[in-house]
């Protein structure tokens, strides 16, 4: 059974961080514009909402990377956001739940370790 917790944290962390655009933050239930970050918003029945805040994290994240991380370089632009982009691509492409919780786990492991050195509230761009 997918993990409703890790989506809705997810998300806090993502609307969090677009707001600092350097550090992860959490923002409180409820704190994001569409009122998605939440575990029950996280359902079958609600796949294409589900998919359209897990992209839009992305984006976040991507932003805030591409624009402050010292790590993103102009030189490796065109592979690296090719790399963010496939995210996306698998995101809208995602037909159940299990889909979008390891596109999730593969994001932080694999660009938010990357860019914050760790998911845990606080951590800065680096």
């Amino acid at each position: 059974m997918p993990d409703s917790n890790k989506y809705e944290l997810f998300l806090k962390r993502a609307f969090g961080t677009g707001k600092t655009k350097i550090s992860i933050d959490v923002i409180d239930e409820y704190g994001d514009p569409a009122g998605s970050a939440i575990e029950s918003a996280f359902s079958q029945d609600n796949i294409d909402n589900v998919k359209a805040a897990v992209s839009y994290s992305i984006s976040i994240f991507t932003n805030a990377i591409s624009s402050h991380s010292k790590k993103y370089t102009s030189e490796d632009s065109d592979s690296v956001d090719n790399f963010f982009n496939r995210f996306m691509d698998r995101t809208f492409k995602a037909t159940t739940l299990e889909d979008i919780e390891e596109i999730i786990d593969e994001f932080e492991n694999q660009v938010i370790t990357k860019y914050y050195g760790s998911c845990n509230h606080g951590s800065k761009l680096i």
